[in-house]
């Protein structure tokens, strides 16, 4: 064999061997490549957040012969797991005024009846994202007040830094508060607006 002809033999074996090692370079990295991300797509990282209490608002305004009052309830937590869950605690006894005969009053069998009936709560059952938004959610469960179980949906932003912010209206007369005299809606309004303004922490991740 002539030295020519053994230098095209040597040049295309060792050129066959750059394709089969290229080759196999490329489909290893793909391989991890994919894998990666299924593991990613089936493993997400699932967060959990608990409210700060001195950080957060949980207000609510009524009317009152047609002026807006407002109220707020000083003892309450959210615990929250991103995009799953989202469950309210209301002390409700800790419903505030900023009037002391008002106070009192609404803690009677006619309106809260707090003794009887201590805490609200509100957990969701499902969570599901505002088409077009990344911050924007609604929660859809079931709110218990007054020992009532009533379906209720809570539109809510979800900040980044942990904080949530949101608004609702509810009506009073769904849950037996405000009785007697105070009934017809006449003096103070059915409708309750509820408004929340809650900073709470990261607790634990989790795949």
């Amino acid at each position: 064999m002539s030295a020519s002809v053994k230098a095209k033999v040597c040049a295309g074996a060792l050129l066959c061997g750059l394709k089969s090692s290229l080759l196999v370079l490329l489909v290893g990295t793909t391989s991890v490549f994919a894998t990666g991300i299924d593991h990613q797509d089936s493993n997400p990282v699932t967060e959990s957040w608990r409210s700060i209490a001195q950080d957060s608002r949980l207000n609510y305004w009524v009317d009152f012969q047609g002026v807006p009052i407002r109220g707020q309830f000083k003892q309450f937590s959210v615990d929250y797991i991103a995009g799953e869950q989202l469950q309210v605690t209301v002390n409700v006894g800790s419903a505030d005024m900023s009037d002391s005969e008002l106070n009192d009053e609404i803690r009677h069998a006619d309106w809260f009846d707090s003794g009887q009936f201590a805490k609200a709560s509100f957990l969701s059952d499902a969570i599901t994202a505002v088409a077009g938004s990344s911050d924007q959610f609604i929660a859809v469960g079931t709110l218990k007040l007054k020992g009532i179980e009533q379906p209720v949906t809570v539109p809510f932003n979800w900040h980044s830094n942990g904080q949530m912010t949101g608004e609702l209206v509810l009506k009073r007369s769904d849950f037996s508060i405000g009785l007697g005299p105070w009934a017809s809606g006449d003096q103070i309004g059915i409708d309750v607006r509820v408004g929340f303004d809650v900073h709470l922490r990261l607790t634990s991740e989790r795949n």
